[in-house]
């Protein structure tokens, strides 16, 4: 999600404070400290902090009651905080600033107060700063470009790309990108700043050409991301990337957006592929649905108007080649999502009661499913269902792409998942626009097998990958062992991971690269016993 400076990007550190049983109208206490810079040990003046009671039980009947209200205050100068006439309880504490990450504690130290606590310390890690120049090939500033932070993270065992910062350049071809979280990131100007704009008056399809543009630029001089190098940037760090553009001949697109909504916003965008937004100028006429794209360079795109949001979305796109000239008569058909159904088919029969205490019957008919999008441009939402009781799930509007499906069954192993005669398990889902694909078949069997793994007292994270390229599972590595059940028969890798999070472990590439693991083969309602010794790498 986008924030702006004034919604504030904060730290919210959560530290549990387990304050010593007291009595009714018995004293109070009270929690003092001070929040600091994570880099430079300095004081932060000016932090809000929250100090929030954790919900009490109701007496004698083990339920919450409502939670007393949260208490704030500014730390000083010194970036110190009390918190007075606190009852008896546990209290969360978050302080915020703006200018820092927002973060949360993965596991929130106890402090025992009694009666009162001082000295709890809470640090705030600062933002970075990306700045920089955009010149042309003669090293005059380029006005009003468009460049933007594109943060690679991994979500989900998955590489992905968001853009989470775009600004124009100044008069200077300066830019700033301010409150830039840790992280790896992708910097690259990609035409003007503009948008879309809308018209009743104003005449389309006059003229011809336009002023010099340029084509996109990644930090330090690459054509696209797959050849750019990301830059790291630190907390409270400021990273210099200066961009030098082409300039070269522009040129228009015209045409029509059929079955929009008179005089209601629409926004146009131009694709270079199916990935990567190029900043669009582009100018509609609200009453009659024509448009004109703007300082449009020679390459292929694909050309997308989107109007509406949410459940009342219409969209149409449409692949276009500028070549030296300018292209007229384009015509986008805006269509709202379609409809994808399916059906997922179990047996009858239920299956024995896991050594887990789970019945692969209990949840007969009823599997998870998720669209995954395959191109990043629609990365902003991932469409689920789950399936009811009789196994039919359905997606309500679809936009137009590729996807793939992951099918959950409950109690059982996915067989298959076709849509038609395209294999889901290996392939991936075509939806057009307008057009709902065929129904997804998935077939379920619940003669799986399970696999218990020991790992001699390591911590860390287990992950069972098929070797035929099916869907990986996870677990936690506990003293007890873990076991995972209702696995299909068949061969499997076995890996111990100290930091999952860093491993885009739905990636088969960087899978066959994992070294150390365990082969494992999995028979219909077997149960085989391994122990994993070290490390994968």
């Amino acid at each position: 999600m986008l924030w702006s400076f004034q919604e504030t990007y904060v730290t919210r550190i959560w530290i549990g404070l387990v304050v010593a049983a007291a009595g009714f109208g018995q004293e109070t206490f009270h929690v003092a400290g001070t929040v600091v810079n994570s880099q430079t040990g300095q004081p932060v003046k000016g932090a809000v902090v929250t100090v929030r009671p954790r919900p009490r039980l109701r007496a004698n009947t083990g339920k919450p009651a409502v939670m007393d209200s949260p208490r704030e205050m500014l730390t000083d100068t010194a970036g110190r905080f009390t918190a007075d006439s606190l009852a008896a309880g546990t209290f969360n504490i978050a302080a915020e600033k703006p200018g820092y990450v927002t973060q949360y504690s993965a596991s929130p130290s106890e402090v025992t107060v009694g009666p009162s606590r001082d000295g709890v310390a809470i640090s705030l890690s600062p933002l970075g700063v990306i700045t920089g120049r955009v010149t042309d090939g003669d090293g005059e500033p380029v006005p009003y470009a468009s460049v933007r932070a594109v943060a690679s993270q991994l979500s989900d065992g998955r590489r992905i790309y968001r853009q989470v910062r775009s600004v124009g350049t100044d008069d200077q071809g300066r830019y700033r990108l301010w409150n830039i979280t840790p992280g790896e990131y992708y910097i690259a100007t990609a035409g003007r700043t503009g948008g879309t704009q809308a018209t009743v008056s104003l005449t389309l399809g006059e003229g011809s050409g336009g002023p010099p543009a340029f084509a996109p630029v990644y930090f330090p001089s690459a054509a696209d991301r797959a050849s750019a190098t990301p830059i790291a940037i630190a907390p409270g760090q400021e990273f210099t990337a200066d961009l030098r553009v082409r300039m070269e001949n522009s040129y228009r697109i015209r045409g029509t957006l059929r079955g929009a909504v008179p005089y209601q916003a629409v926004q146009v965008e131009l694709l270079r592929g199916a990935n990567d937004l190029n900043a669009t100028r582009a100018v509609v006429n609200s009453a009659t649905g024509r448009f004109e794209v703007r300082e449009v360079v020679p390459g292929s795109y694909l050309l997308r108007a989107t109007q509406g949001s949410d459940k009342a979305e219409i969209r149409g796109e449409i692949p276009v080649q500028v070549s030296r000239a300018d292209i007229s008569g384009v015509v986008v058909e805006l269509v709202p999502g379609v409809k994808v159904t399916g059906v997922v088919h179990v047996p009858a029969a239920s299956a024995p009661e896991s050594p887990l205490g789970f019945r692969a019957g209990r949840y007969r008919g009823v599997a998870s499913v998720v669209l995954v999008p395959i191109e990043e441009a629609l990365s902003d939402g991932t469409p689920n269902a789950l399936a009811d009781e009789q196994g039919r799930f359905a997606f309500e509007g679809v936009a137009a792409g590729r996807y793939r499906p992951r099918v959950m069954a409950f109690g059982g192993y996915v067989v298959s998942a076709v849509s038609g005669t395209r294999d889901l398990r290996h392939g991936e889902l075509v939806v057009g626009a307008g057009a709902s694909p065929e129904p997804i078949e998935v077939n379920v069997r619940n003669d799986g097998g399970a696999v218990t793994v020991t790992t001699e007292g390591s911590q860390g994270t287990l992950l069972l990958a098929p070797v035929d390229g099916g869907e990986v599972q996870l677990g936690q590595a506990m003293p007890a062992g873990f076991q995972f059940i209702n696995l299909a028969p068949g061969e499997y890798r076995l890996f111990l991971l100290k930091d999952i999070d860093k491993l885009e472990y739905r990636n088969p590439d960087v899978l066959r690269a994992l070294r150390g693991g365990v082969t494992v083969r999995v028979t219909a309602g077997g149960n085989e016993s391994v122990v994993v010794k070290e490390m994968a790498q």
